[in-house]
């Protein structure tokens, strides 16, 4: 389209770019409006950009759940974890939920719920849990399982190309 003549974003909160050329303009959606969220027995677990919070929704001493409109806002205790060393696109807990992994298009790192400690980590673009604490990460070609103590257990390379991994029992 030739040479670049003007650039600029969205409104405030949107992930939108607009580029304007000799021969036309482009509009680029960066990024996803998807929350990177996950909750398991009351704990929630999320990331905003590099760092990463947590809170326990347990902990409301809510004594009537009358008392809570829906949609209503509440105060939540935060806790900041800390920052993480990729930039997450999704968050999931294990099944147990004494771990969670942060994972992106390339990479996966797994934290301990209580202390943010790393316990594991590789590459991937898809991770998956089993009921047992088992999990599997899809690459480019293959999809690797491993045991819950982050030790590789079996490589499977399918002929064919897997889009999405779903965990469960089945894993």
């Amino acid at each position: 389209m030739d040479r670049a003549w003007a650039l600029d974003v969205g409104k405030e909160n949107t992930n939108i770019v607009a580029i304007g050329y000799d021969e036309g303009t482009v509009v680029i959606k960066i990024g996803s409006d998807e929350p990177v969220v996950s909750m398991n027995n009351g704990k929630l677990v999320w990331a905003k950009n590099l760092e990463i919070f947590s809170s326990n929704l347990k902990a409301l001493n809510v004594k009537d759940e009358n008392a809570i409109k829906d949609g209503e806002k509440i105060s939540l205790l935060i806790k900041d974890l800390g920052t993480c060393d990729l930039y997450p696109t999704a968050v999931k807990h294990s099944p147990n939920g004494h771990v969670f992994a942060l994972y992106n298009d390339s990479e996966y790192i797994i934290y301990r719920t209580q202390n943010f400690i790393n316990s594991g980590y590789g590459t991937g673009t898809d991770l998956v849990w089993s009921i047992n604490g088992d999990f599997a990460v899809r690459d480019k070609y293959s999809i690797v399982l491993y045991k819950n103590n982050n030790v590789q257990y079996e490589s499977i390379k399918p002929e064919y190309i897997v889009e999405e991994l779903y965990g469960g029992p089945l894993l």
